[in-house]
């Protein structure tokens, strides 16, 4: 959370040829649900939503409802995936969060766009715009499952102390 506020300013003016390179902002926030719980994920989230309303040159997020609404709900939809899934399997729950965070966060940015007929939909039916920002979403909300998985196995590897592999059988009964 640290380093949200910052990297909200600064990466956000980075360019790149695909949109979902730059979602490294609507990855911390998914990550603070899953790692450190729904309060974490929703403040980062709160973050996220201000840098948005604050930067953003589409009128869309001047809309206090698009900026923190869907920014805010992230954080929670995250860690409630992640925390119900977990005892199942950690990876499949960090997969499978990545994937609500980012979905949460496009489902309600256009569900509100949409119903306030903010620019850039103005006008525009709404199955234009769903199929226009399907392959955006799908590639972002694979990015955020891939990434999620990686970097909570990594925190969960250094919280535990796991520095290398468990012992299963003493040197002398190795075949090498």
């Amino acid at each position: 959370m640290t380093l949200a506020h910052p990297l909200g300013y600064t990466w956000g003016n980075i360019s790149s040829p695909c949109e979902s390179l730059r979602s490294v902002y609507l990855e911390q926030v998914i990550l603070g649900g899953v790692l450190e719980g729904p309060v974490v994920g929703m403040v980062t989230g709160f973050f996220f939503g201000l840098v948005s309303f604050l930067r953003s040159p589409i009128p869309l997020f001047k809309d206090p409802l698009v900026a923190f609404v869907p920014r805010i709900l992230i954080g929670l939809t995250s860690w409630l995936t992640y925390a119900a899934l977990r005892r199942v399997n950690r990876d499949v729950a960090a997969f499978a969060a990545g994937i609500v965070g980012a979905a949460t966060n496009t489902v309600f940015v256009l569900t509100f766009g949409i119903w306030r007929q903010d620019a850039p939909f103005a006008g525009v039916p709404a199955s234009v715009i769903i199929v226009a920002v399907l392959p955006q979403a799908i590639a972002e909300a694979l990015l955020a499952a891939i990434l999620t998985v990686i970097i909570a196995r990594a925190v969960d590897i250094v919280r535990r102390g796991l520095v290398r592999a468990p012992e299963k059988k003493s040197r002398d009964e190795l075949p090498y």
